[in-house]
């Protein structure tokens, strides 16, 4: 990825309503920044901004992820969606940010995050949904306490089940289409 692909804002940047506090994560197909709303002092949110000239990911998939995640197709196990615009040509979409899940979760804790992590798949796969990049980076806790949940993270990489009815051995998952 060329450096010029990368849209860079700093801190204290504004788009549109949001205020950029600092740059969270650079991935191959968009960079995460963590905002809050303008004149506000938080909650902290996450502005997702597809790097320009993206090879890891059309912008018809980026706009695809961003209508998976307002459309709720995971229910509560995901992050909520709080707007989304365009800046410089690229499309943005803004949503509640996520803590990372961290290793000294208890026992108990462990079974309750990996509990809603599997309800967000059962609900995702009741669409015919694959996910398709599970990891740690893909997992986070949205909410405070008491109101904490476990959400699945980028919905960019999902898949359709193509389920073959001749032969189930032969089912295959693809992009989604429009």
């Amino acid at each position: 990825m060329s450096e010029d692909a990368v849209i860079v804002l700093l801190d204290g940047a504004l788009i549109d309503d949001w205020r950029v506090v600092k740059p969270h994560r650079i991935g191959g197909s968009s960079t995460v920044y963590r905002v809050r709303r303008n004149g506000t002092t938080g909650p902290d949110c996450a502005l997702k901004l597809r790097n320009r000239s993206s090879v890891v990911c059309t912008r018809a998939e980026f706009l695809r992820e961003m209508r998976l995640l307002r459309d709720r197709k995971l229910g509560p196990n995901q992050p909520d969606f709080l707007g989304c615009g365009e800046y410089e040509g690229e499309p943005y979409f803004v949503m509640e940010f996520a803590e990372m899940i961290h290793p000294g979760m208890t026992p108990d804790e462990t079974y309750w995050f990996f509990r809603g992590i599997a309800e967000g798949l059962v609900r995702l796969n009741a669409d015919f949904l694959f996910h398709g990049d599970i990891k740690d980076l893909n997992l986070g806790i949205c909410g405070t306490f008491p109101h904490r949940r476990p959400v699945l993270l980028d919905l960019g990489s999902c898949r359709k089940w193509v389920y073959n009815i001749k032969d189930p051995l032969a089912t295959t998952t693809s992009m989604l289409h429009e």
